[in-house]
Order: C-alpha cells, then structure tokens, then sequence
C-alpha cells in the first residue's frame, strides 16, 4: 500500500469519529496506532487499515449488517482467513483484500497472476481461487440456505493498475473503491434475503472465529507459506 493510501486515511479517519469508534469496539484496534505504524512502513498494519477503509465507506449503508475482521476457520490442512465479512441483509460479501500495486494482469482461469512493479515481474496465487477457497470453507459454518446470495471482491490498492479477465457472476475485482462502489451498487438493486435475526444468527456463528490467538495466527501465516510453495 503506497504512501498516499496511508495519507489518505490519516486525512480522513478524523473527520468520521463515529467510524474510528465504532471499529475500535469491534476490533479492539486502534486506528491512530495503525496509522502511526503503517506510517513507520509496517505492511500487517496497512493491510489493516485497508480493512478500516472498506468499513468506513460501507457502515452506513442501509439496511440491517454486521462486520467481521480476520476470521480464521479452521480447515483440514489448518485455517483460512477471510480479510473483510460484510454480512448485509441482501447478502454476504466476502472481500480479499490485496495489498499489492503496480499493473497486475490476470484470469480467472489462471492459477498464477502477473505484478508488474518498478520494472520487476513477480507472480503470486489466483485470489479470485484463494477467495473461493474462502468461500467454500465458509459455507460449512452456514445453513444451506444462507449460501444462495454471497458474493467475492477481490480489492488491490488504490495505487494498482487491475487489468483481469473474468466472467462468473457474483466475482468482482477491482481497486478498492471501485470494489465498495460495486457493493453500494448491488445493495441498492437487491432485495433482502435474510432478516435481522438471521443476520445475527450467522454473525454470532461467525463471531468466535475473530478472536484468535497469537499462535493460531502465527501457524496460520505458515499454513499459508508452506501453500505458497505448492503454487509455485
């Protein structure tokens, strides 16, 4: 995430104290710390801030909705780790979010993506297939009829150049804020699908899986090391 993305938040995060608050409460995390860390170049504490930024322009969307952070469910091989969980009463938005710039190229198809990036070339795993995988692993924590209307954004930084090809409906990938625009959009067309006390219902399922343990994040990270190998 380049520096103007940090400044941009620094610029913002204090004109809506009703957003910094209610993040804060929800996550324990204080944004003026991870501005001041993400500042001094730590990359966990942007990605975070990526997160506070999807929120901040989604919280006062109509409609019942509830957020989730960094939830790790576990899996068979160890966990999957879900950035952003927008649970809307017209459905469930799952977003990646990618803190990568530069011009990245890519299909839906492929498993391996292109970044192009100060005259260097670096490749990494298909997200739109790491957020499927998401997806599927998440499905097993919902009743059947809660997994009619979820949707996948794949969100890179407002510094990426995202030139990739992809069909399937309900997938959209993009720059972050043609990502939130994308939902705005798509929670004005719909209609609900779910009622308050279902939104609940899954958001309380959800909610044990976001209080993690240093550890549990830790083996997660290699968990997702030892995965990228395999990519390879």
């Amino acid at each position: 995430m380049a520096l103007f993305f940090v400044e941009r938040i620094k610029e913002q995060f204090g004109k809506d104290k009703e957003a910094v608050a209610l993040y804060e409460q929800m996550t324990g995390k204080k944004v003026s710390q991870l501005y001041a860390d993400a500042f001094r170049g730590d990359n966990t504490q942007k990605g975070t801030l990526f997160e506070f930024y999807i929120f901040k322009q989604l919280y006062k969307l109509k409609g019942e909705h509830k957020f989730l952070f960094n939830l790790f469910l576990p899996t068979e091989k160890g966990t999957t780790e879900i950035d952003v969980l927008f649970l809307h009463e017209t459905g469930i938005y799952v977003y990646e979010c990618k803190n990568y710039g530069g011009k990245i190229y890519g299909n839906e198809k492929y498993r391996m993506w292109n970044q192009y990036l100060e005259g260097k070339k670096n490749q990494f795993y298909n997200p739109i297939m790491q957020n499927q995988g998401h997806i599927k692993n998440l499905c097993k924590y919902l009743e059947p009829k809660e997994t009619d209307n979820i949707f996948s954004f794949i969100a890179f930084s407002g510094r990426a150049e995202v030139k990739v090809e992809f069909e399937a409906k309900r997938l959209f990938v993009g720059i972050t804020d043609d990502c939130i625009f994308e939902t705005k959009h798509l929670i004005k067309k719909l209609e609900p699908c779910f009622t308050e006390d279902e939104l609940l219902s899954i958001y309380h399922r959800l909610l044990p899986y976001t209080d993690n343990s240093d550890a549990i994040k830790d083996a997660h990270i290699e968990h997702v090391k030892r995965m990228q190998k395999t990519y390879k």
